[in-house]
């Protein structure tokens, strides 16, 4: 079975949030499961904002290793960042064969998409109201996306 291709326009938009880590964009997407839209933030940010929103609950006891959790995944994909740019600023000079940029350019591109207050459409609703809540999805599985985000009248 063949897999999903990824937007290329919106694999390299998420890569330059990624790496800005600060920068966010309004969008909306289309999924096989329906309607997402809110701001693109990047890997870092969004688990920034599960952290946040666990310590804000106060929900358990437990809440302590899922926190940390999200911390982890902070520092992962702050490190992800800094090993690209490290690989970009050691090859730079160098003449790699197409076989090699392929590879580099694999490793680059993300595989997930990242949203701060996201809100999903369900007929004309969009749910929940008010605040929306941090999301992740597979690139792979984003069928359509625009610029903006929409909004109940």
């Amino acid at each position: 079975m063949k897999t999903p291709q990824s937007d290329l326009s919106l694999t390299t938009l998420v890569s330059i949030v990624n790496e800005t880590k600060s920068t966010e964009i309004a969008v909306t997407l289309t999924t096989k499961g329906g309607i997402i839209t809110g701001n693109l933030v990047s890997a870092l940010r969004w688990a920034e904002l599960n952290s946040e929103l666990l310590a804000a609950a106060d929900i358990s006891s437990g809440s302590e290793a899922l926190i940390h959790f999200f911390d982890k995944h902070a520092e992962g994909a702050t490190e992800h960042i800094a090993a690209i740019e490290r690989v970009r600023d050691a090859l730079e000079d160098v003449d790699l064969g197409n076989h090699y940029q392929e590879a580099l350019r694999e490793i680059e591109e993300p595989s997930y998409i990242h949203l701060k207050n996201a809100h999903y459409v369900v007929g004309s609703a969009i749910l929940p109201t008010g605040e929306g809540t941090p999301w992740r999805g597979r690139l792979s599985e984003v069928i359509g996306w625009t610029l903006g985000e929409l909004r109940s009248t």
